[in-house]
């Protein structure tokens, strides 16, 4: 039997019964008598009025035998049970066939897994299997309709196109289906939806189409920022034009879950600017739990490097609840290193999502921080010198190494010493820098390094208004103002209210914030407040009225207001540690001294680590972006007069993704080496060829997009919801459901055929005794 039958009847073997048609003739022919011709003059009349009424007698012959042939055939045909697939009349309308675009969406989230079902897959491997069925589907309805599968990362150009569905093409879509993967990315579905849109609306031979789109339509591509307003949407794309002569018809096909179960590692948070090998870093990893049910003992895995942790375990997160959770960790040697965090565990075990429960971390790890120390007041006597004790806490003596290295300079010293080693410099009693001095100290800020001033008796406040605020737009945070020393008889001065939630004073918040009130301020030096300062939430946001701005953001501007972090308990709470932001770098004010001239701050034990925090909040960052989300560049600063102009990549993945070689690029007045579009998350390993040190590795993370976690679907409502009424959108979260749908638009031919076969006999033996009966 001829395949495409099929495309027409149920019972495409019936058809075979028309062969019966033969048979009314076969009868006719084999009944037919033969006589023997007897001469009989009687007879000449009859034969002459015969002669006359033959051709009428003939015809109604073959009328009545044409109506049995006729009735035979109709009924084979009904017992084929012939039918007319869906659209069949716009076929007839339309006077064309129909594309069919099936649009597959390959984003991170369509690796989810259910964990009730595992046998079915992944919602990727769903979409594959219905996007077979749906080919199938439409080559048993019409063979002739074209067909194209795009991939929505990839919308520009179709995976695979054919003009039909015969045998060969059937073969050709199911194998450009085999072996697809998804991306580690997130999808632009505007995007991949107008580029379809647009090569339909430039196609010169457009037939009418339908688009049929697999995806688990999370909110944030389909729905977010745009419910109320269906023009915005990605399906608006498809909204015919005025003078179009064709139509588009969108088939929405979710193949998501009810109540996805998902727990991701959404980010990673680093307290410090420097990781420094031998002393403790904090990283605070935010945990989201995206399931309606609390998630008990959530295991945390930790490796730095190939070196595994023991876990860290979070007791529980609430149901749309994100936690962050501190882990230190301590990098042994300097160089470049990774630390990466895992969920594992039962928890993770019953997570649908594997690919998010990941992430890492890069640094250039550095053997200390330095500091240059420049001293406004030396003397031989170690007490009475002002940058002893600051000295002596930044690199106390001892076995415990405190990762900061110092170096101390008086003010002309400073003016010959480069700075571009330094992390940070800080500068003690200085009563004024040179214009090259400032000048370089300028420069140093703003490429990313941090100034720290420490007031004293020596500073000279016309020159540190003039030219160090320069009305805001200096390295001086805020202007100074009157010098106040308190008398013996007064109440004694101390730290009133401070920022506990801010890095350089994180450590002394509840009991131990009484040890800060100890401190006695002898004498300080107060500022001039704008109207508009900033304090720090806990949450790390700088607030101020209607202001916000997160801690450390946007360094390239000065326009935010400086930081107060501690004010002092004066009648005119002066504040006493100020920040601000110059270029890329901090600048902080603190309005005492730094030896116990002003303050009996040094014989208070929380000197240490507040300085020593101070210095790893305020010290140069670690140069190149280090963490960054699938699809975005990697770029390392390098220096060119000590590193080779190539250098070898290796993805996350290698050797199955083959190394890349790279060149050393100048990016204005930054060497870089870049390596574009990272599309897999994991650690990216430079190799770069030092001219003095051989082969030297550095890494990069790249991390998945935190909103591919977020599996919450658009609803039915939002997802058929048309700016045009003309655009039909349908909805189906069951694919057999839409197969069918399918089946039930086919208009089945049967009963009309055995009404025409019962027509036909009545008509035959009305008019076989009607003819018979005129002899």
């Amino acid at each position: 039997m001829i395949p495409w039958l099929s495309n027409f009847f149920f019972n495409p073997w019936m058809v075979a019964g028309a062969g019966a048609v033969a048979g009314p003739i076969l009868i006719h022919i084999l009944s037919r008598r033969k006589f023997r011709t007897v001469r009989w003059a009687a007879m000449d009349f009859l034969l002459q009025a015969q002669k006359r009424n033959r051709r009428r007698v003939q015809m109604e012959q073959w009328i009545v035998l044409a109506l049995r042939c006729l009735a035979v055939l109709l009924l084979a045909l009904a017992l084929a049970r012939p039918f007319l697939g869906s659209g069949w009349l716009g076929r007839l309308v339309g006077g064309g066939s129909i594309e069919h675009i099936v649009l597959l969406d390959d984003s991170l989230s369509m690796t989810y897994v259910d964990q009730q079902s595992t046998a079915a897959g992944s919602n990727f491997k769903k979409a594959l299997d219905a996007c077979n069925g749906l080919v199938a589907q439409i080559a048993s309805q019409s063979g002739s309709d074209a067909v194209s599968v795009y991939l929505a990362s990839q919308a520009q150009t179709p995976l695979v196109s054919v003009p039909n569905l015969n045998d060969e093409n059937q073969i050709k879509l199911a194998e450009a289906l085999v072996g697809l993967e998804v991306t580690q990315g997130t999808v632009d579905f505007k995007r991949a939806c107008n580029a379809i849109a647009e090569r339909l609306r430039n196609d010169p031979t457009r037939a009418n189409a339908i688009v049929y789109v697999f995806s688990d339509f999370q909110r944030h591509d389909w729905a977010s920022g745009a419910s109320d307003d269906p023009s915005q949407r990605p399906t608006a794309a498809f909204v015919s034009d005025a003078e179009a002569q064709s139509s588009t018809q969108c088939i929405l096909i979710d193949v998501g879950v009810e109540s996805p179960a998902n727990l991701s590692i959404d980010r990673l948070r680093m307290a410090r600017a420097q990781v420094v090998a031998g002393v403790p870093v904090r990283i605070d990893l935010e945990i989201t739990n995206h399931t309606p049910a609390t998630v008990s003992d959530v295991q945390v895995g930790v490796a730095i490097a190939d070196r595994r942790m023991p876990p860290v375990t979070v007791a529980e997160v609430l149901p749309g609840e994100t936690v962050t959770e501190p882990i230190e960790v301590t990098f042994p040697q300097d160089g470049g290193n990774y630390v990466s965090f895992e969920l594992v565990g039962a928890a993770a075990r019953k997570d649908g999502l594997a690919a998010d429960n990941q992430r890492a971390a890069a640094f250039d790890v550095v053997g200390a921080l330095n500091v240059m120390i420049v001293n406004g007041e030396p003397s031989a006597d170690v007490y009475r010198d002002e940058a002893y004790l600051l000295r002596t806490a930044l690199r106390p003596a001892g076995r415990a190494a405190s990762g900061v290295d110092v170096r101390v300079a008086d003010e002309v010293e400073f003016d010959e010493l480069p700075l571009d080693d330094m992390h940070v410099v800080m500068l003690a009693n200085v009563a004024r820098l040179s214009p090259a001095g400032l000048e370089k100290l300028e420069a140093f800020v703003n490429a990313g390094g941090g100034v720290v001033w420490f007031a004293g008796d020596l500073l000279d406040p016309v020159y540190y208004n003039d030219s160090l605020y320069r009305r805001g737009t200096g390295l001086l945070p805020l202007s100074l103002g009157e010098f106040v020393e308190s008398p013996s008889s007064a109440e004694m001065v101390h730290l009133d209210t401070w920022d506990e939630a801010h890095p350089i004073l994180r450590g002394f918040g509840g009991e131990l914030a009484e040890v800060l009130k100890t401190i006695r301020f002898d004498a300080y030096v107060r500022v001039n407040e704008p109207d508009a300062t900033l304090t720090e939430d806990s949450d790390g946001t700088r607030t101020n009225g209607e202001v916000t701005k997160p801690t450390g953001e946007d360094k390239s501007s000065n326009d935010a207001p400086p930081l107060i972090i501690a004010r002092l308990s004066d009648g005119f709470r002066t504040p006493l540690l100020v920040e601000s932001m110059f270029g890329q770098g901090r600048v902080l004010w603190v309005a005492s001294s730094a030896d116990q001239e002003w303050n009996n701050w040094a014989s208070n034990f929380s000197y240490l680590p507040v300085m020593l925090e101070l210095v790893q909040y305020m010290a140069r960052a670690d140069a190149g972006e280090r963490m960054v989300t699938v699809g975005d560049d990697l770029s390392l600063p390098v220096d060119p007069a000590k590193v080779e102009n190539e250098a070898i990549v290796r993805p996350p993945n290698y050797p199955t993704t083959p190394e890349a070689t790279v060149q050393v690029t100048t990016d204005g007045s930054t060497s870089v080496v870049r390596y574009e579009a990272a599309d897999r998350s994991g650690l990216y390993e430079f190799r770069l060829n030092e001219r003095d040190a051989g082969t030297r590795l550095r890494y990069s993370a790249v991390n998945v997009d935190p909103v591919e976690s977020d599996l919450r679907s658009a609803s039915e409502a939002e997802l058929t919801a048309s700016a045009d009424p003309k655009l039909k959108i349908q909805y189906f979260n069951d694919i057999s459901k839409l197969m069918r749908d399918e089946d039930a638009g086919r208009t089945e031919l049967w009963w009309p055929l055995l009404i025409a076969v019962i027509g036909v006999l009545m008509t035959e033996h009305y008019l076989a005794c009607k003819f018979g009966g005129r002899g």
